[in-house]
């Protein structure tokens, strides 16, 4: 069973930190908060931060079956040794 790992790293992530010190209490009026709403504020967090993990995990899978992949890695490769080659001669004729 995990752990509270994942719950740590993500509300200790500075980002998360700033946002709801910061940015929150601009649309959350602290002194009048209650148990009810700061429990719909944290499922909120909750759900978003699932979705946009979850999004990035799918993205990633999605990823690796395409570099699995010898004909698309080749693809990838020149396509970015391109545009390394091509932001070189455009930074040698522009100097």
């Amino acid at each position: 069973m995990p752990g509270p790992s994942g719950f740590l790293i993500t509300f200790g992530n500075p980002q998360a930190i700033l946002f709801y010190m910061g940015l929150l209490p601009a649309f959350v009026d602290i002194a009048t908060v209650v148990w009810a709403d700061a429990l719909i504020v944290m499922a909120a967090a909750t759900v978003t931060i699932a979705i946009v993990k979850l999004s990035y995990a799918y993205l990633a899978d999605r990823a690796r079956a395409l570099f699995e992949n010898s004909r698309a890695r080749m693809i990838i490769n020149r396509l970015g040794g391109g545009v390394l080659a091509g932001t070189g001669v455009f930074l040698l004729l522009r100097a």
